[in-house]
């Protein structure tokens, strides 16, 4: 059997990782792994830095050549394959949040000198370690595991220990020898006694000065790691100190923009932020300063051909160890291939949809002909059947319409002034024309005067009660509510379905999202995302509050006028 490309090579680590039998793993075989995988695998065992990788729900553990010394002997080696938890059960509970937090929040972490006590060569060691946690993000933006870059300062740290204690000693030798100058007026005869000490304090006094050297020495070879580390990837890093001016780029920044280090330092780097980020993005940056926050978002910057190239960022804040803010440490990668994907698809839908509207429009004003030239008895039924499907159909298409028109910027919100429950009730009202299985409960409110887009407002509680019968159709009552609260009005519809789950409502208003549970019922996920824009165009909030069998209420809110 013919090795994979990316398991060539790597040392030991490398060929325990061709010998481990992968047939009956959770990741099978070699041959069948993804494409994110096996580029990071290529990274890990190509590295001369000390790397491990987690990959998947069980967190799959990897690790290379350069780590595996520090594993010992007689201790957790050999670990290939095996999850992080049995492999780390002595330390996980610190180390098994680590890398959830990491999955969760796609945010890197970043420790320096962290004491982490593990079991190797036949015992418990205390350990000291500088490493980073980051994502592992796959084609499709998904994050299916964590990669881990690690440098083992333990003799840095007992260094400073001894080099405490040597002032330490120091300290008291100097209170000794006052206490010796204030005997020589009276005891001249115990000189030679005070020689004898003070030369023993200068010998200590040099190994406390060569202590220091070795700390310094030992400080300055951790940021040149760092420094080796950031250089080694394709990622862009950048830091900035506790005053705002950026203070190191990477290669990565000077192969994307052409521009070197020295002129992206300080606030170099803004000449290059697209014209139209620039306001934003600044802004963001000083708003985390101000607050000594960690930020995240995207901007474009221009490449070195003259281009404008999309970044994703994650910029976590730092803290020296006494706690201070020490400023930021940002990390982005080039997403524009993702954005001109995003492009394309959006104005393809736009197109396929406008032209399978004009056809749609036309077949539904045959059938309405028809209706009404043969529609008596069993025929009418069956032509109001096929009107109900045309008219679903159309409603799908306009969505996308709607969707297409909201991405290149064609919608527009126009407020007039209208009142919120007069809307309520035309929307119920409609909605019990074409439906006759649910009992619509309006909890009447009193009249409250908006100004907003009227039209999109309704479609946004159009869709909301349009779910409700939906997704609960085996139950018989839908509660609408309205209420006024801090300047807003609050709609809520509630209904007695089978509830949502908390990772589903996560991404509820995403575009094309869809509950699993729910793939047999009619629709594109497209209902929602329109809604939360548009809401969110009139400066309100949308949302959802669920248990799984009792039911779901989504609510909106916008201002008053």
């Amino acid at each position: 059997m013919s090795i994979p490309k990316f398991l060539e090579g790597g040392g030991e680590m490398g060929r325990l990782t061709r010998e481990t039998n992968w047939a009956n793993h959770n990741l099978g075989l070699p041959e069948t792994w993804p494409v994110a995988l096996r580029i990071t695998l290529g990274i890990v065992f190509n590295s001369g830095f000390p790397k491990q990788l987690f990959w998947g729900p069980d967190f799959t553990v990897f690790y290379n050549d350069a780590f595996r010394p520090s594993l010992g002997d007689n201790g957790k080696h050999p670990a290939v394959g095996k999850k992080a938890e049995h492999m780390w059960s002595d330390v996980w509970d610190f180390v098994g949040p680590l890398l959830g937090s990491v999955m969760e929040t796609r945010n890197p972490v970043w420790f320096e000198d962290q004491a982490i006590p593990w079991f190797r060569n036949g015992r418990t060691e205390n350990m000291y370690w500088t490493f980073s946690y980051s994502p592992v993000i796959d084609e499709n933006d998904v994050v299916m595991g964590v990669l881990v870059t690690c440098v083992e300062t333990t003799e840095k740290m007992n260094l400073l220990v001894t080099l405490s204690e040597s002032y330490d000693k120091e300290q008291q030798l100097n209170e000794e020898m006052t206490a010796i100058n204030e005997e020589l007026s009276s005891a001249n005869e115990e000189t030679q006694a005070i020689n004898e000490e003070l030369l023993v304090s200068n010998e200590e006094l040099m190994e406390a000065q060569e202590a220091v050297n070795e700390v310094n020495a030992q400080l300055a070879r951790s940021e040149e790691l760092f420094r080796a580390m950031a250089e080694d990837t394709d990622v862009l890093i950048a830091t900035s100190d506790e005053n705002g001016n950026a203070v190191y780029f990477n290669k990565a920044w000077t192969e994307l923009t052409g521009r070197s280090a020295a002129e992206l330092k300080g606030r170099g780097w803004e000449e290059i932020v697209h014209p139209d980020d620039y306001t934003g993005w600044t802004r963001n940056v000083q708003e985390a300063h101000d607050r000594q926050e960690s930020f995240s978002g995207q901007f474009r910057v221009k490449g070195r051909n003259g281009d404008y190239r999309w970044l994703l960022n994650k910029v976590p804040a730092r803290f020296h160890t006494d706690g201070s803010f020490a400023g930021f440490i940002g990390s982005a990668i080039d997403i524009t291939e993702q954005k001109q994907d995003d492009q394309r698809k959006s104005d393809f839908i736009g197109m396929a949809s406008h032209e399978l509207k004009t056809p749609l429009t036309t077949l539904q004003g045959y059938l309405q002909v028809l209706q009404l030239k043969y529609g008596g008895g069993d025929d009418n039924s069956i032509m109001h059947k096929a009107l109900n499907q045309v008219k679903k159909m159309t409603t799908l298409i306009n969505g996308f319409l709607n969707v297409s028109r909201l991405e290149s910027g064609k919608i527009t919100v126009e407020p007039v002034p209208f009142l919120i429950d007069e809307l309520i009730r035309e929307m119920i009202d409609e909605s019990h024309a074409i439906q006759s299985t649910h009992r619509l409960i309006f909890s009447e409110c009193e009249s409250v005067l908006v100004e907003a887009d009227r039209d999109k407002i309704g479609s946004v509680v159009s869709n909301l009660l349009s779910n409700a019968v939906k997704y609960a159709p085996g139950t018989s009552q839908i509660l609408v509510k309205c209420n006024k609260t801090e300047g807003m009005v609050k709609i809520s519809i509630r209904d007695e379905g089978p509830g949502i789950r908390p990772e589903d409502q996560e991404r509820l208003f995403d575009r094309y999202y869809r509950v699993k549970n729910n793939r047999q019922i009619s629709g594109f996920g497209i209902g929602l995302y329109l809604s939360a824009e548009i809401i969110h165009r009139h400066g309100g909030r949308i949302g959802v509050e669920s248990k799984p069998g009792q039911g779901s209420e989504f609510y909106f809110t916008i201002p008053m006028a």
